[in-house]
């Protein structure tokens, strides 16, 4: 047989199993198919469940692929009716049960969509429970926080307090104690600053604390208790309770060698010092502004120094200051300024340069009071047992 016949005979056998295959796909698979009701009877029964499920399946949603089953179980629904109006079973049972499967599709899947958003629904209150849930948690939190930190803040404002009472009732008595040491003659009203230098320590009588910077040694010269200061070392104190305006300053200071510029006795905004070519004595109220003493001093004994600062008007000046040497007045000025208070006192040293112009010699008994004082008690504090 030539080759093309060969061609042809296949191809007749190809498309001929096409065609059984279309054949065979084209039946109808009865098992798809419903089976056809026993009795007339049931077809009725089944238009009349129909029609009372058809109010409810046509309202349905015709989303989610809804349209197209509701307008076939309509078009099923009505040629089944109609059939069955007519007579004509076999039409009407086909067409009916055909609107029975649509009808069955939209149900389940409407309730298969309702089950989802009954599920979506419970998901969404469960998260708007969650996120209320933890807003109240979170501001349970806050204000709990709140509540801690505003009784920590009470707390510390009651020690802060308590601090307080307990650094006055110091104060009061060591004034209390200072009264009775002696016969008490250095104790006057508004003592505010107490340092005896007797003694190392770190906290003063009158409540300040005192911090060593260097080496400052405690010793007796000439029966008189006091610190060493070596030219390299010196006191500071807080002086968060020193008067701007009227006070007075008084200590005892014995020099062994003059720094070479000045040399630096007590500072605290109203200073003392001394200068080195001359050995003159100088105080100071304001940094611009230096007093000196022109009488001579005697710097290498011990001397009772006492210096008062008051605003009383002396003329056209605002500001007069007294000197007092050894219970005498010693120098008198009328000055201008009154420079502010330094946030740290220095003992041995300045508050502009403390490592430059440092004390070398011995000092005790240091008092600070808040008014100025009278002669009598400048008298009473040179004639106390500590003089040489």
């Amino acid at each position: 047989m030539p080759k093309k016949n060969w061609l042809i005979a296949g191809l007749a056998v190809l498309v001929a199993g096409v065609v059984l295959v279309g054949c065979e796909k084209s039946k109808p698979n009865k098992s798809e198919e419903p089976s056809a009701p026993k009795s007339n009877l049931e077809i009725y029964e089944l238009q009349r469940k129909l029609e009372q499920q058809s109010g409810t399946l046509t309202q349905f949603d015709r989303g989610h692929g809804f349209g197209t089953h509701i307008d076939d179980f309509v078009k099923y629904f009505q040629i089944g009716s109609y059939a069955l109006s007519h007579n004509d079973l076999e039409t009407a049972s086909d067409a009916l049960h055909r609107a029975e499967r649509e009808a069955q599709w939209l149900t389940d899947n409407e309730n298969h969509r309702r089950e989802e958003q009954r599920i979506a629904e419970e998901k969404r209150i469960a998260e708007e429970k969650r996120i209320a849930e933890e807003k109240r948690i979170a501001e349970e939190k806050r204000q709990r926080d709140q509540r801690i930190k505003a009784e920590l803040q009470a707390k510390e404002a009651a020690e802060k307090k308590r601090i307080a009472e307990k650094k006055r009732e110091r104060h009061d008595s060591a004034l209390d104690a200072a009264s009775s040491s002696t016969n008490g003659s250095y104790h006057f009203n508004a003592l505010i600053f107490y340092a005896p230098l007797d003694q190392e320590m770190s906290s003063l009588p009158t409540g300040q604390t005192i911090k060593t910077c260097g080496t400052v040694s405690y010793t007796v010269v000439d029966g008189i208790k006091c610190a060493h200061f070596d030219g390299r070392s010196y006191l500071t104190f807080p002086t968060d309770t020193f008067p701007k305006n009227d006070c007075s300053i008084s200590l005892w200071v014995k020099c062994t060698q003059l720094a070479p510029y000045e040399t630096n006795i007590f500072s605290s905004g109203k200073d003392i010092f001394l200068r080195r070519f001359s050995g003159r004595l100088v105080v100071r109220s304001d940094l611009n502004q230096n007093e000196f003493c022109q009488d001579s001093f005697d710097y290498r004994s011990w001397n009772h120094i006492v210096y008062t600062f008051s605003t009383e008007r002396s003329g056209d000046q605002s500001c007069r200051i007294q000197v007092f040497v050894n219970g005498k007045l010693y120098a008198s000025f009328a000055n201008e300024e009154n420079g502010p208070i330094s946030q740290i006192g220095y003992i041995g040293t300045c508050r502009v340069y403390p490592q430059n112009n440092i004390l070398n010699g011995y000092m005790s008994a240091i008092r600070v009071y808040d008014r100025v004082l009278k002669e009598n008690e400048i008298t009473a504090l040179f004639n106390e047992f500590h003089r040489p």
